[in-house]
């Protein structure tokens, strides 16, 4: 893949902001998740800009990268979300938005291209314009403390705001959980019971539908899916 980073952010909107820089053609797969993001990328060929808004998926995505390429995002947390679009019909979307190369526009808002370290001002800018949601609903409905809203309350708003079930992004986070595990030394077994699946197979299944492998094969891979975010534990 060449050189990828990424660092965790201290604001409560910003999952992680991440770059790459593309030595040659290659391809990588990246884990179903729950996060919207934003990305912005240089081509190697004329050094056009490009900015792409970035869906959540249920299923593993496969992302072309050309030699060359410079690529920088920002991964949203799971409660904020663009207001104004049907969550469901964009999961797993790449889609691209209109630029000139030193702006690009969003929900009818221009604004101009951010560096890596502008990133988390970008989202905060968007966040008092509207553009962006926190819905702090979803934050607590994806959190040990639901808060004052009730069951069936919470249940809609994580749909609305990602666009999958809250159940989806549990077995999203088991899996991500259990990767970990696994990575720190667990067997199959005690990482499948540790990260709250019913049994180890219960665990293949769930890698396999999420990761696009099982566990052991992701294991002995040189990259995996999951090593494009940071560890739960």
């Amino acid at each position: 893949m060449g050189d990828y980073g990424y660092r965790e952010s201290s604001s409560p909107h910003v999952n992680l902001v991440w770059w790459a820089k593309i030595d040659e053609n290659s391809t990588y797969v990246d884990a179903a998740n729950e996060f919207w993001g934003l990305s912005f990328g240089e081509v190697a060929v004329g050094g056009a800009v490009t900015a792409t808004l970035i869906g959540p998926s249920i299923v593993p995505r496969t992302l072309e990268m050309l030699g060359g390429e410079r690529a920088w995002g920002v991964e949203l947390a799971a409660h904020v979300f663009v207001r104004g679009l049907v969550k469901s019909h964009l999961l797993g979307e790449l889609s691209p938005l209109e630029t000139d190369g030193t702006w690009f526009e969003l929900a009818g808002i221009r604004l101009p291209i951010p560096d890596p370290d502008g990133l988390e001002s970008l989202v905060d800018v968007l966040l008092r314009q509207g553009v962006l949601v926190a819905d702090h609903r979803v934050a607590s409905a994806l959190s040990s403390e639901p808060g004052q809203w009730s069951e069936r309350t919470l249940h809609r708003s994580v749909a609305e705001t990602t666009g999958m079930g809250r159940k989806t992004i549990e077995q999203l986070r088991r899996a991500r959980t259990a990767y970990a595990l696994l990575q720190n030394g667990m067997s199959l077994a005690e990482a499948a019971g540790a990260a709250g699946f019913a049994d180890q197979a219960h665990m293949t299944r769930a890698f396999t539908a999420l990761a696009g492998d099982s566990p052991a094969r992701i294991l002995a891979a040189e990259s995996s899916p999951f090593e494009s975010r940071p560890s739960p534990i």
